[in-house]
């Protein structure tokens, strides 16, 4: 062998070794961004507001980095174009806003956080995104363990966020941790909020049982994992994600049918799954009241049906545009401030309904822009795992997520803010990027797809 063909050889490989260790920084660096948005009430007890600024700058700093360097780019033509149309009437609704500042600050938050979840649909393809996804919520769910036995362990809870630790006697709801885990729940975990850890938990099973039927890869460490979802979802007691949790396990149990049944059948088997998901969802709404002592909460869903006849109050006095764009109401004014007072005397600042938050925010303007939104994103991925239900479950594990994220929009506002806003974003680009698939059953579906 030559010196020439040596070196070029040699430069190959360092080629190779450069663009795999670029990949994994990248990997770790949107995974860190995923734990900060589904985990960001934590990570703000910690740092305080403007401290919390800190890490987020650094992992931004990262992945701009990481972004350029990839040679990546992005084109108007892969920005979602429903969520753009959405994040734009957020910011035109600072022109009448309550509190025009504060819906400027936070609308400049919402256009950030789109653009940087458009570009990490960009800049990694699928499986690099889930397994980022996994990554970030696998530290979530082990560092609300650790936690919670060092909390429960030393006895030192009701543990406040750090950023409180002084100030005496705190609102219940202020609390990080409250040191149950030994007593069996409810436990809240690093998100300090037992809802957002349940969902955390139920995004990473979705994951890790469509990630392990694809490539049965790692056995032990998925039964782990998937003890460890279970354990929290049982400690959480949250009852909204139990909801949520019976819909992702109704569409896995379909999906597995599916690929066992012959293509002329497959229309009449999701009719019978959506058949029993429609009849499911009407019973759980007639037994509700059954469903609520199971789970020790009152029939009116704690206290939402409340929250919505008030905040239906307020979305009739500004129909159209809303009361301004808010991430969290400003409940140190009015009318949000008197609007819901919990039972610890705090207010309540969200409507605990996708539809009803954005109404209230945004006017029926801005609730019928985001309904669009994700009635067509969930379209599209739906079209897309049907198409490739046979050979490639990665592309369904979207569509499951989204269907997961779909129905907690009933119960909670959260796929409006912070992680769950990121990830939905992340879907519909990536779905946009991905490929329209025409409305045939499902060969023709998968001849025409685009990769990208």
């Amino acid at each position: 062998m030559t010196y020439e063909a040596s070196a070029a050889i040699d430069a190959t490989a360092d080629t190779d070794r450069g663009d795999a260790l670029r990949a994994r920084m990248m990997r770790y660096t949107v995974a860190g961004m995923f734990f900060v948005g589904f985990a960001g009430k934590g990570v703000r007890g910690i740092f305080g507001d403007i401290g919390s600024l800190v890490p987020m700058l650094i992992l931004l700093a990262f992945f701009v980095v990481l972004f350029r360097v990839s040679g990546r780019s992005l084109k108007l033509r892969r920005f979602p174009t429903t969520i753009c149309l959405f994040v734009a009437w957020c910011a035109l609704t600072c022109a009448w806003s309550a509190s025009p500042l504060l819906s400027l600050e936070y609308s400049a938050i919402q256009v950030s956080l789109t653009l940087v979840s458009i570009a990490i649909a960009v800049a990694l393809d699928l499986v690099s995104l889930v397994e980022s996804l996994i990554l970030a919520l696998q530290w979530i769910i082990g560092s609300s363990f650790i936690l919670e036995a060092i909390v429960a362990l030393t006895g030192q809870g009701p543990l406040a966020p750090p950023t409180y630790w002084g100030r005496g006697t705190l609102p219940a709801s202020y609390y990080w941790v409250e040191g149950r885990l030994l007593i069996g729940g409810p436990i809240q975990g690093f998100p300090g909020n037992r809802n957002p850890l349940a969902f955390v938990a139920l995004l990473l099973a979705v994951c890790l049982i469509l990630r392990y039927m694809q490539t049965r890869c790692a056995p032990a460490a998925t039964v782990f994992w998937l003890a460890a979802c279970g354990a929290v979802l049982l400690l959480t007691q949250s009852a909204t994600v139990a909801l949520s949790t019976v819909g992702c396990f109704l569409v896995i149990v379909g999906l597995v049918v599916q690929r066992r049944v012959p293509v002329r059948w497959r229309l009449r088997v999701i009719g019978a799954f959506t058949a029993v998901g429609i009849a499911a969802a009407v019973g759980a709404f007639f037994a509700r009241h059954m469903i609520a002592d199971a789970f020790g909460r009152s029939p009116d869903m704690s206290g939402r049906s409340i929250i919505w006849r008030r905040a239906a109050a307020l979305i009739a006095e500004h129909p159209i545009g809303g009361w301004g764009w808010f991430i969290g109401w400003p409940t140190s004014i009015e009318p949000f401030s008197s609007l819901v007072i919990r039972n610890d005397g705090t207010a309540t600042n969200q409507a605990h309904n996708v539809y009803v938050e954005a109404a209230l925010t945004t006017g029926f303007v801005g609730a019928a822009i985001i309904t669009g939104a994700i009635v067509w994103t969930l379209f599209r991925v739906v079209k897309v795992a049907v198409a490739h239900i046979d050979d490639n479950l990665w592309d369904v594990i979207p569509a499951v997520l989204m269907i997961a994220m779909f129905i907690q929009s009933f119960t909670e506002s959260r796929l409006l803010f912070e992680g769950n806003w990121m990830l939905f974003v992340v879907i519909a680009t990536w779905v946009k990027v991905r490929g329209e698939v025409p409305l045939v059953w499902p060969s023709a579906a998968r001849q025409h797809l685009e990769y990208s």
